[in-house]
């Protein structure tokens, strides 16, 4: 795992944190498009991190989709799916004019739980509009991820992923959300989709729901998560996704890398 590729995940507050990240350890934000958001809001923003990126030497490689149901493409609707594609294309495009450092965009197969009598026909439709936001990224020089979901979705686990990964073929990895995984060991997630693993968000949860703690505040098994990763020599991005009303930011940034150099340097 490489220290330097450290980053916090935030869709606002980014005028409190940006001036933090480097002197408190972090080199990285993940821009995490806020689900509702103006044209208008959305480009401030994006201007304010175009600058800011510059001014306080820290760099936005990631670009985050909302997991939001305006934006699932599995839909079997067609006009619908088409929709959500059309939208995330947009925000894609517009993110990407501001933000050339970018190098990954996550996004997420589907939208909350997918009947059983839907689901072959949902895979098959989040497959075919993936592969079309993986061809339009890659004229940007941009490199989809997708997401294991939560518990709340069926399309959660490292099987899941690969079917999909597998079949749009190109231009494509995996996204690990730590705090995402219930029905699966860590161990095996991460050897099932090293070849494909790019990047990670890095939470903690309560053992039933993802909760977006801190690391080490709840439940998840970081010590064989930092021990799997440096085993596969681990060389990707891993930001931080944490509740930033509970731990109150900027004045928490700096104990946020303490903790996880602490979690990470354990021999687990």
């Amino acid at each position: 795992m490489n220290k330097n590729l450290l980053g916090i995940s935030l869709w606002e507050r980014f005028t409190e944190l940006a001036p933090h990240l480097q002197s408190g350890g972090f080199s990285l934000l993940e821009f995490r498009i806020k689900y509702g958001d103006e044209r208008k809001a959305l480009i401030e923003n994006l201007k304010y991190l175009q600058k800011a990126q510059e001014d306080y030497s820290f760099r936005v490689k990631t670009i985050h989709i909302s997991n939001e149901a305006d934006y699932d493409v599995s839909l079997l609707d067609d006009e619908k799916s088409e929709l959500a594609l059309k939208k995330q294309l947009e925000l894609i495009d517009i993110s990407a004019q501001y933000l050339k450092y970018a190098e990954i965009v996550v996004v997420h197969p589907c939208h909350g739980f997918v009947p059983e009598d839907e689901y072959e026909d949902r895979i098959e439709k989040s497959i075919i509009q993936i592969k079309k936001i993986c061809e339009h990224c890659k004229t940007k020089n941009l490199k989809v991820a997708i997401e294991n979901l939560t518990e709340i979705s069926n399309i959660r686990t490292s099987k899941d992923l690969l079917r999909i990964i597998e079949a749009v073929g190109d231009n494509i990895g995996v996204c690990y959300d730590v705090n995402h995984l219930f029905f699966e060991s860590p161990e095996d997630f991460i050897e099932n989709t090293k070849n494909y693993l790019i990047t990670m968000h890095v939470s903690d949860n309560d053992g039933e729901h993802e909760r977006h703690w801190w690391p080490g505040d709840g439940c998840v098994d970081f010590d064989t998560i930092c021990r799997k990763l440096r085993e596969i020599n681990y060389q990707g991005l891993i930001n931080f996704e944490v509740d930033a009303f509970r731990y109150p930011l900027p004045s928490s940034v700096q104990k946020l890398y303490e903790r996880w150099s602490e979690i990470s340097d354990r021999e687990g």
